[in-house]
C-alpha cells in the first residue's frame, strides 16, 4: 500500500463500463444516423446531468430533434443502463484496491441511472466510502467544486487522493487541484491498470 495515497476515486462511465453501445443500438432500433443520435444525447445530457431534465426527459427532446414517433412501453432508463458494457479488468481491480484502500466514485449522471446501473452490475458492489453524484449537487466535471465536496468527504487532502477518469480535461481539473489522476483508457484498460498499480506501488 503507498503510504501517500490514502483514497481512490473513479468515475463510472467509461471506467467501469463502456457506454458507447447505447448509441449503436439507438441507431438500429430507430433507424437514425449513430452519430446524429450520439449528437442529440450529447446536447442534453449535462442538463440531466446537472439535474434539470430526467433521462425521460431527454429521450424526448432526443425524439423530437431526430423526429422519432413515440413508441409504446419504451423506457431509455431501462434501455440505457441494459446497454452498457462493464469492463471486468476496472471492476476486479476496485474490488482488489478496496482491501487496501478507501473507495469513492465522482460521476456525472443523470437522476436514477446510477442506481440502475449499479443493480445491473455496470458499476462494482463494493462498500464506498463517497458517491459523489453531479445530479446531487448540481455540479458537474470539471468545475472544481466537485473536486472540493469529493474531497471534504473523503476526508484525504491533495496528494492522499488518486483520481481515475476516462476524460482528459476532468484528469487535468483534478490535477490542478492537487491531486494525483490518471486518464483510464477505455479501450485499453490493461494499460491504464498498470498505470495506476505503478503508482500506488511508488
Amino acid at each position: 500500500m503507498n503510504n501517500k495515497i490514502k483514497f481512490i476515486f473513479f468515475d463510472v462511465g467509461g471506467v467501469f463500463c463502456d457506454t458507447e453501445l447505447i448509441y449503436d443500438e439507438l441507431s438500429l432500433k430507430f433507424g437514425r444516423n449513430r452519430d446524429h443520435m450520439k449528437a442529440s444525447h450529447v446536447k442534453y445530457v449535462n442538463l440531466a446531468c446537472l439535474g434539470g431534465l430526467s433521462v425521460h426527459d431527454v429521450w424526448d427532446l432526443i425524439r423530437e430533434d431526430l423526429e422519432i414517433n413515440p413508441k409504446d412501453n419504451f423506457n431509455f432508463l431501462e434501455f440505457s443502463t441494459d446497454k452498457l458494457i462493464p469492463i471486468p479488468l476496472a471492476h476486479e481491480l476496485a474490488k482488489e484496491l478496496a482491501h487496501s484502500y478507501k473507495i469513492g466514485l465522482i460521476t456525472d449522471v443523470e437522476r436514477d441511472v446510477f442506481e440502475k446501473s449499479l443493480e445491473k452490475g455496470n458499476v462494482p458492489d463494493i462498500n464506498y466510502s463517497a458517491i459523489i453524484k453531479s445530479s446531487d449537487h448540481k455540479i458537474i466535471k470539471p468545475d472544481v467544486r466537485i473536486y472540493q465536496i469529493a474531497e471534504e468527504k473523503s476526508g484525504a487532502t491533495g496528494p492522499e487522493i488518486l483520481y481515475v477518469e476516462d476524460v482528459a480535461e476532468n484528469v487535468e481539473a483534478a490535477q490542478k487541484f492537487g491531486w494525483k489522476a490518471v486518464r483510464f483508457l477505455t479501450n485499453d484498460p490493461e494499460a491504464s491498470i498498470k498505470q495506476i498499480k505503478s503508482i500506488l506501488s511508488g
